[in-house]
């Protein structure tokens, strides 16, 4: 065997965690079993993140849009999910998980979903999967759901069983527990950018879901991805309930106005009704809302930002169906290496420059597509959207391609 021989010294590491969404927790959990003599004190925060507003469904073919089997960066973190997914099964076993696998049913109701829905079904045979055709869609095989309120118990659970680390249920608090800790790991999703200046700009992804009372699909039912956003999603939400979501209100911080829930529910609940034949809009129901991390890129922000702060942050929508593979190797880099093994990590960095992979004029289109289709989604006018887009772009001296969901921030 030849190349550097490296060893490594057991430590006695005091490691915070910032966050306790379905992320924070998983690297604790890594943590406190690979390192049980490191201690560990996650501070879960008083805030909602994007975990409480999740579907928690582990989707990742279904999650598939117009530039991921295209663009290098997106096909990349395709791959990187679907080793993760298949990862799920044993993960949640270890930890006690009560995760369903089962069917996710994806139906296309515009031109645009069957367009998508074709590259779903490209992606599916290229990684081998197991998929079937329903009527205007496709049966993926291999994916699932979890209640996320039963995922952070068992996590929790977990993480206690180690008397060196404990979840509190308070906010980390920069000035007055920075010195206490060796590592601080700021998992804490869209609220990350409180406390750094990235050079990648990030966004708050507000997703909202509704929770009704009874037990609708027996498995996942949904579009594909539309606006390059959100798909409208339909799947059992604990034992005699379901989630119908989701939005993603994109802004600069965590507030949505009411007039906004109030029309993002009423079309969810139509959506809903449309994709499954079942009554939603006469029901009572109760709202679940949380940021998502969100990059302008739309890349994770993952690793060293100095010596003592490890930042995990940007997962959008992909956080809890990469934790089986990301926790390990964050609770590695952290305790271990102090470095990653995997090369995708160079490209997810930090304190990296945002990753312009996405060509003007692809943008523009894509842009005015998934303009078109919103508007006609909510029987808005859409003569005056054809030029709109490349105009704008033009006037702010923009020569790179912005991802459509990020078109209003131009």
């Amino acid at each position: 065997m030849s190349g550097l021989w490296w060893v490594w010294e057991e430590t006695n590491l005091k490691i915070a965690i910032a966050g306790g969404g379905v992320i924070g927790l998983s690297i604790a959990a890594e943590i406190s079993t690979r390192y049980p003599q490191e201690s560990v004190t996650v501070f879960a925060g008083l805030r909602p993140g994007a975990t409480d507003a999740a579907g928690a469904m582990f989707n990742v073919f279904s999650e598939i849009d117009r530039n991921t089997l295209v663009f290098l960066p997106m096909f990349r973190k395709l791959e990187y999910a679907a080793l993760a997914l298949e990862l799920w099964p044993d993960w949640a076993a270890k930890y006690g998980i009560p995760a369903h696998f089962c069917e996710t049913l994806v139906h296309a109701q515009t031109d645009l979903d069957q367009e998508i829905l074709n590259y779903i079904g490209v992606a599916l045979k290229t990684f081998g999967d197991k998929f079937g055709a329903i009527d205007s869609g496709i049966a993926i095989l291999q994916e699932g759901y979890v209640q996320p309120t039963r995922l952070k118990a068992a996590l929790i659970n977990a993480i206690h069983r180690n008397q060196n680390c404990i979840v509190r249920s308070t906010d980390f608090m920069r000035q007055q527990d920075d010195k206490s800790y060796d590592v601080v790991i700021w998992a804490n999703g869209a609220y990350a950018s409180m406390y750094f200046d990235f050079k990648v700009r990030t966004f708050y992804g507000n997703g909202l879901g509704m929770i009704f009372p009874g037990r609708f699909p027996p498995n996942i039912v949904r579009t594909p991805v539309r606006f390059n956003s959100c798909g409208i999603n339909v799947l059992p939400y604990g034992a005699d309930e379901t989630y119908v979501g989701a939005s993603n209100y994109i802004s600069a911080n965590s507030h949505v106005p009411k007039d906004v829930i109030r029309e993002t529910c009423k079309y969810l609940a139509e959506q809903a009704e449309a994709l499954t034949g079942a009554r939603f809009i006469s029901k009572g129901y109760r709202t679940v809302l949380g940021p998502r991390p969100m990059t302008e890129d739309g890349q994770p922000l993952v690793g060293w930002m100095d010596d003592r702060n490890f930042i995990v942050t940007g997962t959008r929508r992909d956080g809890l169906t990469i934790s089986p593979r990301l926790a390990p190797d964050v609770a590695d880099c952290v305790v271990k290496y102090k470095t990653f093994s995997n090369p995708i990590y160079d490209d997810w960095r930090p304190n990296r420059d945002p990753l312009r992979w996405l060509p003007k004029d692809i943008a523009v289109i894509q842009t005015t597509q998934s303009l078109i289709e919103r508007a006609k989604l909510h029987n808005q006018d859409i003569n005056l959207i054809d030029n709109e887009v490349l105009k704008k772009y033009n006037s702010n001296h923009i020569e790179y391609g912005v991802l459509p969901e990020y078109y209003e921030f131009i």
